[in-house]
């Protein structure tokens, strides 16, 4: 979609917030309800435009998808070398296949195959090199997971309107402490039930509310996690009926390249999409260069 296009439509939906604004002004009872709806899916729509919302979740997917294997096979490393006997690195396996679950078993069962096999070969050819966990891999973890973290956060700072992002110091420190959480959590997790929603939508909300670089309320996080919880799950349901109904089965196990990319794609879109609705719900509604704060939730 070219620029001008883009900014045509954003102002078409901008015109239609503020004659739904000036009604809502008037309105009482279940119509001011109907129009407070409108209005706030009409400001996500706008950001959802104005930020690219599908064209920025297609270049997270393209990096996820080259990066995942490096980053699972470091990340069970450093499990291996701070929890050596401990139930975690199961756990973890068990989360894989989870974040994987909207994928047909067939194909599914492949990729998680495929992971582990390579997670173990990488590793054992690290052991041989090296006496420990070796400092390349070490390295290597950094950059991919500073990588992603990074574009996470241009994309939250981008969204939020950030003018000010963190300096290289901030970043730093900011992306230890995420690090650090990771770990601490599948640590917890370890205790709690692999199948419950409850450790997810905690995690996003903590995303939600930490990932910005400007003051956020625990609502609009704790709205953003409760929003993409809810929205992974029908995806997945929806996810696995469309193969379904495709009949995943014609092509057997060549299905695996297209579905996985997809359900990237998929996750990817559903996130960011909760960044949104955290703005909308913190940003309330300016119009008119008056605040008209309007409250959604």
């Amino acid at each position: 979609m070219s620029r001008a296009l883009r900014q045509n439509r954003i102002e078409k939906v901008d015109k239609n917030i503020q004659k739904t604004v000036g009604i809502l002004g008037e309105s009482t009872g279940f119509k001011r309800f109907k129009l407070t709806i409108k209005v706030f899916f009409l400001e996500a729509l706008k950001r959802i435009q104005d930020h690219e919302v599908f064209l920025r979740a297609q270049s997270l997917s393209y990096f996820s998808l080259f990066s995942i294997l490096p980053l699972i096979a470091a990340f069970f490393g450093l499990l291996g070398f701070l929890f050596r006997y401990s139930s975690v690195q199961e756990r973890f396996e068990d989360y894989i296949d989870l974040g994987l679950l909207a994928l047909p078993e067939p194909q599914r069962d492949v990729v998680v195959d495929f992971i582990l096999q390579f997670k173990d070969r990488y590793l054992q050819a690290l052991m041989k090199r090296t006496s420990g966990f070796s400092g390349v891999a070490l390295l290597m973890f950094a950059w991919v997971i500073g990588r992603m973290l990074f574009n996470l956060e241009v994309i939250f700072d981008q969204i939020w309107e950030n003018p000010q992002p963190r300096t290289f110091r901030q970043r730093i420190t900011h992306y230890v402490f995420c690090l650090g959480v990771c770990v601490l959590a599948l640590g917890i997790a370890s205790a709690v039930p692999s199948g419950t929603p409850l450790l997810a939508f905690v995690a996003l909300t903590l995303v939600f509310k930490s990932f910005p670089h400007k003051p956020v309320s625990l609502k609009s996080a704790v709205i953003s996690g409760v929003f993409v919880t809810f929205s992974i799950g029908v995806s997945v349901a929806g996810f696995r009926q469309y193969v379904h109904w495709v009949g995943q089965t014609a092509y057997g196990k060549l299905a695996l390249i297209p579905l996985l990319a997809y359900w990237v794609y998929v996750f990817w879109v559903v996130f960011i999409l909760g960044i949104v609705v955290g703005v909308v719900v913190e940003n309330g509604r300016n119009t008119q260069g008056q605040k008209n704060n309007i409250s959604f939730f």
